[in-house]
């Protein structure tokens, strides 16, 4: 699923020309259609709608501001007068976006962004089962490919600290609240507890990451 790759082209045509809604509304219309897929599809679906959260979210979400950008060199973007503002071309977000924009409503995407974050926590919480719970209660972990889905979004954290520093308290402070036994709905059996122990490593495998990253901009 190639989200990010069609996310960059249609967003900038649509940057380039603010007259072209047909395109936004394709773009718009295909987030839709695969968003309703989160809850209810296949297993192997849900793993890659989460990837395709991970992409929205940066796009929808402002990034890191670069003095250094030469606005020269990408006309079709509407940058800053002022340096310490502008923000990079080579990460597509919001920040490229002029807040007035005609065609693309920058408050809102901003707004379903943060929501889409939301939506990506909650899935490392269990509370991705709630619509579902009647029909899952009992059932070990392994039948509901819940534990897949928890290592898939843990996976997809890592970028977003990275990528978006606004943002880095709020998921931290979910995974440092994240229990994976409490995901746990039956007895531990042997396939349940491989699960987990592959969940509490990719945990740690991602706190990891986050502190030699952080040590070495801090030296």
């Amino acid at each position: 699923m190639q989200s990010r790759e069609h996310v960059l082209i249609l967003a900038c045509v649509s940057v380039s020309d603010a007259s072209d809604a047909q395109k936004w509304q394709l773009m718009a219309g295909i987030k839709s259609n695969i968003l309703r897929r989160m809850d209810a599809a296949a297993p192997g679906v849900r793993i890659c709608c989460v990837k395709f959260l991970q992409q929205v979210v940066l796009v929808q979400t402002p990034g890191v501001t670069d003095p250094r950008v030469n606005t020269t060199l990408y006309p079709m973007y509407t940058q800053p007068s002022d340096p310490s503002q502008r923000a990079d071309p080579n990460d597509i977000s919001l920040s490229l976006v002029s807040r007035d924009h005609p065609l693309i409503p920058y408050a809102s995407l901003e707004a379903e962004g943060h929501g889409l974050l939301d939506r990506l926590l909650d899935i490392i919480h269990g509370d991705h089962r709630l619509d579902r719970q009647s029909q899952t209660a009992g059932l070990p972990l392994t039948e509901t490919s819940d534990g897949l889905l928890v290592t898939a979004t843990l996976n997809s954290l890592g970028m977003l600290i990275h990528r978006r520093p606004n943002v880095a308290n709020k998921i931290l402070n979910s995974v440092f609240n994240f229990n994976p036994l409490k995901l746990a709905n039956s007895p531990m059996t042997p396939k349940n507890k491989v699960i987990m122990k592959s969940i509490e490593r990719t945990t740690r495998a991602l706190l990891v990451n986050i502190i030699k990253r952080y040590v070495c901009l801090a030296v």
